[in-house]
């Protein structure tokens, strides 16, 4: 198994070889620990998590991924982030051309920010703190389950 490699918003889990089938996911949460426990989550059950300290910073990465034609399989979204909220950057990447989930993860499960989230491209909303077997069900649900490896 590769070694983690701690920078704050890089790239920072990559499996040792590419495979066509690449399977990428992109964290955007404003909060370090958050990030880092989404990594630990992740880790081993996807090729690379990637992670992003804002909406800006999201959408950027998503920009790049999509310009490379190599969009990520999934994007876990937290909903209140300085400079650019999640469902601003949600909309933006559904805008965009990104036709894969988006899954809002946050404290903000509040009907109306539930709503707002749905409303500007989230597949689903889910609460903090995520568990693994919480995504497992919700990707299968939604007949995405080989993004994630049990």
């Amino acid at each position: 198994m590769p070694s983690i490699k701690a920078r704050s918003a890089k790239k920072i889990y990559v499996a040792p070889h590419r495979k066509s089938d690449y399977r990428e996911v992109l964290v955007v949460d404003d909060a370090a620990m958050n990030r880092k426990m989404m990594i630990r989550l992740l880790t081993g059950h996807c090729d690379g998590v990637s992670t992003a300290i804002d909406g800006v910073d999201g959408v950027a990465k998503m920009r790049h991924s999509l310009e490379e034609k190599r969009p990520y399989s999934l994007v876990l979204m937290d909903y209140q982030m300085p400079n650019m909220d999640g469902p601003t950057a949600t909309k933006e990447m559904r805008e965009m051309g990104f036709r894969g989930p988006i899954l809002g993860v946050t404290g903000n499960t509040l009907p109306v920010q539930v709503t707002t989230f749905l409303s500007s491209g989230a597949d689903k909303v889910l609460h903090k703190p995520l568990e693994f077997e919480q995504l497992m069900m919700v990707l299968k649900e939604m007949g995405k389950k080989d993004i994630l490896t049990p």
